[in-house]
């Protein structure tokens, strides 16, 4: 994360805002990581290609994008301006990096999650 942002989000969290994560899916196996993403003090973004996941009924906010769709998915990190983003599982990895790269937040490059999640390397 390049030193303004971090400044930016110190700010964020001084002001008493919390940091916005976005989680890539929803399914009752996601339960526990969005439960503890809000104990330590994060609003929550969750998606999930399932409109019904039950994850939505635990996150701040959701919306309906396969984890694996890059592009929707990071359309929905922009418009929800997040501070984070992480995947649970390999279906979501190269997303996460995607659009933790475009929109310069921490995570692994997309060569890294390419390489991870390829199985045929």
């Amino acid at each position: 994360m390049p030193y303004g942002d971090q400044v930016a989000l110190n700010s964020k969290i001084a002001k008493g805002d919390r940091p916005r994560l976005m989680i890539l899916g929803a399914s009752r196996y996601y339960l526990r990581t969005i439960e503890a993403a809000r104990r330590i003090g994060c609003e929550v973004l969750v998606t999930d290609r399932n409109p019904s996941a039950d994850g939505f009924d635990v996150a701040d906010y959701h919306e309906v994008a396969d984890i694996s769709d890059i592009a929707s998915s990071l359309e929905v990190a922009c418009n929800y301006d997040v501070d984070g983003v992480m995947a649970v599982n390999d279906f979501g990895v190269r997303t996460a990096a995607a659009i933790a790269h475009e929109l310069s937040l921490p995570g692994i490059s997309e060569e890294a999650a390419r390489l991870a999640t390829d199985k045929s390397l």
